[in-house]
């Protein structure tokens, strides 16, 4: 249970990674920018299909540090969020 936790938090972090945010060197924004990725990128819904894809790649191919970087990274961005929400509503997000 807790392994597919992990594989959906980390496949919903990369798709995030992949569809709103610019990256290191702007290596996501790159992608985008490939006119056959670009389709690819631009739904959050369908990238989470090619994201989890990759994700459970990784996994089945023993790379779970992959997996649990993501994973790590999605939570702590999502537990983020949700304090920012419930205990400092007024917070901007540009923090």
């Amino acid at each position: 249970m807790i392994e597919f936790v992990a594989l959906v938090v980390a496949t919903w972090r990369l798709t995030h990674l992949v569809v709103y945010e610019d990256g290191v060197f702007d290596l996501f924004t790159r992608l985008r920018s490939i006119p056959f990725l670009a389709g690819l990128t631009q739904c959050f819904k369908c990238a989470s299909v090619w994201c989890g894809g990759i994700v459970l790649f990784c996994q089945l191919a023993k790379l779970q540090v992959v997996v649990g970087i993501l994973a790590l990274s999605g939570l702590a961005i999502l537990l983020w969020e949700v304090e920012s929400v419930v205990l400092h509503p007024l917070r901007t997000h540009s923090e």
